[in-house]
């Protein structure tokens, strides 16, 4: 399973009114990592230092500010954890710690 169909999978699960937000949540980032990659990629593709970068960048360069970048970072950790405990995928440590460290920096 790839982390597109994941994460609509995730988005169709959360049916109760109190996960709106959430599924509104999993609906926006799937959006934005399909207009960055078309195609339905492994989850180990997308933990990787190489695709979190360009997907920052990505996010980035269609004008999203500091914040909501950083929200959809963590909302990929988030997915990232849901399928350690579904197991999806195996549990890495530490495999977005850069990533979130730089976008909290850019806070400061």
């Amino acid at each position: 399973m790839g982390i597109s169909a994941y994460i609509n999978s995730l988005a169709n699960e959360t049916t109760s009114v109190d996960s709106t937000y959430k599924t509104q949540v999993y609906k926006s980032l799937l959006r934005t990592i399909s207009a960055f990659e078309s195609n339905d990629i492994s989850f180990s593709t997308v933990f990787t230092p190489t695709w979190m970068d360009g997907y920052r960048q990505f996010l980035q360069s269609i004008g999203y500010n500091s914040h909501v970048i950083t929200f959809f970072m963590q909302s990929l950790l988030s997915v990232y954890k849901n399928a350690v405990e579904d197991g999806v995928v195996s549990a890495q440590r530490d495999i977005l710690e850069g990533v979130l460290a730089e976008e909290s920096a850019s806070y400061n």
